[in-house]
């Protein structure tokens, strides 16, 4: 199976969370995935496996929380994994507030709390999330070219970047 995202472990700690997911993804034969997270030292042998509803579609360690990883899943939902609490998600978003194509991009913001995270698909909308409050997005963007935000136009995104240094700028 053919890795598709890796997130390094912040505070040059040895661990690396990898996705694996099948993006020709058919509904009527969804055979999950699992992901995994390695200890560089010792890469004969998985430290943890990842057991998600969904497969793993990107993955990203928490700058704050250096056990908590971030997840986009093929289905469209979001979820985090405490590496201190087992291999299955503590917190998922639900599925009818979620992105309704696979998420391409999901990554940490770097806020006082630690918290809050974008999720980006190509369904054409970025999500904002807050793990206090999974049920829902806190915010959306639909991401229309013409800046009407009408979803039926909304261009796939794949990829996001977020600088802190740069007040309320996301890069898409």
């Amino acid at each position: 199976q053919m890795a598709n995202h890796i997130s390094w472990q912040p505070d040059g700690q040895r661990k690396i969370a990898v996705s694996y997911c099948n993006f020709n993804f058919n509904p009527i034969i969804m055979n999950t995935i699992d992901s995994l997270v390695w200890d560089i030292e010792n890469p004969n042998k998985p430290e943890l496996i990842l057991k998600p509803n969904s497969s793993l579609s990107t993955v990203e360690f928490n700058q704050k929380d250096t056990y908590q990883i971030l997840a986009g899943c093929l289905n469209g939902q979001v979820c985090i994994f405490d590496l201190r609490k087992g291999n299955t998600p503590v917190e998922q978003s639900l599925i009818e507030f979620s992105h309704r194509e696979t998420v391409r991009n999901a990554l940490w913001l770097q806020s006082k709390t630690g918290t809050e995270f974008f999720s980006a698909a190509a369904d054409g909308k970025i999500y904002w999330w807050d793990t206090k409050k999974m049920n829902q997005p806190v915010d959306k963007l639909v991401f229309d070219l013409e800046k009407k935000e009408r979803t039926q136009y909304a261009s796939a995104i794949t990829k996001l970047e977020y600088d802190s240094s740069i007040v309320r700028n996301i890069i898409i």
